[in-house]
């Protein structure tokens, strides 16, 4: 084969310009992403952290073809697991293809607050303090 293939060239031509500019999009923020993570991971000496696959496929798969989705999907699991950590279950109560990204980024964000002020409860509570000293000790 030639480096100039007139069927490769009307096959390229063929191709759905969105497409590839989603994917364009996709991949820029997968990128962006994995660079951000790898400077927190340099600054962070002894520190570790999982990267994204930069594989479309694998995003396609998923249902995440452009940057929105790549988001909504970030957001449902940030909340799914951020509701398990405060409330010892996983959220079943939202159809969370109903929602708005604005109503998922509140969710998340109430969350994470609710969260906070758990810990700070936690830390200033001598009881708690009390009776974790006192279980350790009578073992």
């Amino acid at each position: 084969m030639s480096a100039y293939d007139p069927e490769l060239i009307e096959e390229a031509n063929s191709i759905d310009d969105t497409a590839y500019l989603e994917d364009s999009a996709l991949l820029k923020v997968l990128k962006a992403e994995n660079a951000a993570t790898r400077k927190w991971v340099d600054e962070h000496p002894g520190s570790c952290a999982g990267y994204l696959s930069e594989d479309l496929k694998h995003w396609h798969e998923l249902g995440v073809y452009i940057p929105a989705d790549f988001e909504r999907y970030m957001l449902v699991n940030q909340i799914s697991d951020s509701f398990k950590e405060a409330n010892g279950f996983r959220p079943r109560h939202w159809n969370f293809d109903e929602l708005s990204l604005e109503q998922l980024r509140a969710i998340l964000n109430e969350i994470i607050t609710d969260i906070n002020e758990q810990q700070k409860f936690e830390d200033s509570d001598p009881v708690n303090d009390w009776e974790t000293e006192a279980f350790f000790n009578n073992l």
